[in-house]
């Protein structure tokens, strides 16, 4: 929400995370300033994404043209027609609307970032790529995700086997004279 269009480089397709917009109560308190000094960074745009606010950039300001004196003229990316700002009690109602007409589990717009670190480490980027693209502060906040690489190494140790198809191994133990049809049961060595 708190996007500004001075933090867009469409030329070197970057955006700057450096403002804020957040609800304390029902108060709404924007910052040039984040949370964290590492919060405040630089990322690359996707082109697609950089073709996006491209095409908004001129509807914006197409906008603001038709509207004259009415239109609310301020930097913010995020807007209806008339230039106001959107509000982020908007963009909530609007993404828990997405997901109940999507018949999707209930999430907070905030856990998209979770949901982007747990992306970005499936990818096989390292927690220190993850941290500094959430821009977390310290990398115990990202290191949360570890489960993750966890789950992905088991995954591969199961498929790795299944691909080898190693047959099972049978034995005998030396001296154990039982029948076939006992294999695989335990041998009971107090009654000798």
């Amino acid at each position: 929400m708190g996007l500004k269009w001075s933090a867009i480089n469409l030329t070197d397709m970057t955006f700057t995370v450096r403002h804020t917009i957040t609800l304390v109560g029902a108060k709404e308190v924007a910052a040039d300033r984040t949370k964290t000094t590492s919060s405040l960074r630089t990322l690359d745009l996707t082109e697609s994404v950089k073709d996006y606010l491209q095409k908004l950039l001129e509807y914006q300001t197409a906008m603001k043209a038709i509207c004259g004196n009415s239109y609310d003229d301020n930097d913010y990316v995020c807007k209806w027609p008339d230039g106001r700002r959107l509000k982020p009690g908007y963009v909530t109602r609007k993404w828990r609307a997405f997901l109940a007409s999507n018949n999707l589990p209930h999430i907070t717009f905030h856990d998209l970032r979770h949901s982007s670190a747990s992306l970005l480490i499936r990818l096989g980027f390292s927690l220190k790529d993850v941290q500094e693209w959430l821009g977390h502060a310290d990398i115990k906040s990202t290191a949360r995700y570890t489960h993750l690489i966890n789950e992905d190494k088991r995954r591969i140790a199961e498929k790795v086997d299944r691909a080898l198809s190693i047959p099972k191994m049978t034995y005998t133990v030396p001296g154990d004279d039982t029948a076939d049809n006992n294999a695989g049961k335990p041998k009971d060595i107090t009654a000798a």
